[in-house]
């Protein structure tokens, strides 16, 4: 997953529009972009201590604290026409190679066919749609899961596109 940050990173326009605390909307010749994201700290326990294992055992995710999702109201102004949206998500469930070795026991020596559907599994969800402004407002409700990161990009969509 830290590879598809930074390269999430690498598709942001260099016109930043808009920019808070988890978020950035930013525009390029192509359209626009943005990434959204749900980091969680180490809990306070854990800051302070380099033992984890006698606190949380052997499960990664209780070195955390607790985040709900966050829902992002992205909202642009001034567009006409339709535009193609490609959705690209990493959390838990979607480009992590952790969960997934978790999942098959945290096996020491991975054959070579785990190794390549580790690697297999290891891409973000990708999911693209056609949306259409309401009165020149392209309104969207994404949410992102906690350790999850979401990237948006809106281009113009082509003539015959479906939507």
């Amino acid at each position: 997953p830290a590879y598809w940050a930074f390269a999430f990173l690498h598709c942001l326009g260099s016109d930043v529009l808009a920019q808070g605390e988890n978020y950035i909307v930013t525009r390029s010749a192509e359209g626009y972009q943005a990434l959204l994201y749900n980091l969680v700290m180490l809990d306070q326990i854990a800051q302070k201590n380099t033992d984890f294992s006698s606190e949380y055992g052997d499960d990664l995710y209780a070195l955390f604290e607790e985040r709900p999702v966050l829902r992002f109201q992205l909202s642009l102004k001034g567009l006409r026409g339709a535009y193609r949206v490609r959705t690209y998500e990493l959390n838990r469930e979607h480009g992590s190679s952790y969960d997934r070795w978790a999942e098959m026991g945290k096996l020491e020596n991975c054959s070579r066919n785990e190794i390549e559907y580790l690697q297999h599994v290891s891409v973000p969800k990708l999911s693209s749609s056609i949306v259409h402004p309401w009165n020149d407002v392209l309104a969207l409700d994404i949410p992102v899961p906690q350790h999850g990161c979401c990237l948006l990009l809106l281009t113009p969509a082509a003539e015959g596109d479906a939507g």
